[in-house]
């Protein structure tokens, strides 16, 4: 299963540079973060049925390149156009 987040925080003035320290060195933290996310993700898949997109094997694939494979993804996207 892919993930895809859409909101970035990185470079704007919601960005906290201590996060990813804050989180996993604090057992408590990342606890809470696990079981967070699980509850949000159950509450949407039980409540809405269109949450999870589901894409055909081409579509992932592409999904796929364009975040384990950003410079090849970019330069496809390129000779594409």
């Amino acid at each position: 299963m892919f993930i895809e987040f859409k909101h970035k925080f990185r470079g704007t003035g919601a960005e906290d540079k201590d996060l990813k320290s804050k989180i996993l060195d604090n057992p408590e933290e990342l606890e809470w973060l696990v079981y967070e996310s699980l509850e949000a993700y159950r509450e949407l898949i039980e409540n809405d049925n269109e949450f999870i997109l589901k894409l055909n094997t081409e579509d992932t694939r592409h999904l796929l390149d364009k975040h384990s494979k950003p410079l090849n993804y970019l330069v496809s996207e390129l000779i594409a156009k």
